[in-house]
């Protein structure tokens, strides 16, 4: 398992969070 892809995808996973939120 890579470390850097769970991160990446938590990122995205927080990103798509904070756009539905702000909208």
């Amino acid at each position: 398992m890579n470390i850097q892809s769970k991160i990446t995808e938590h990122k995205m996973i927080l990103l798509k969070k904070g756009l539905s939120v702000t909208d």
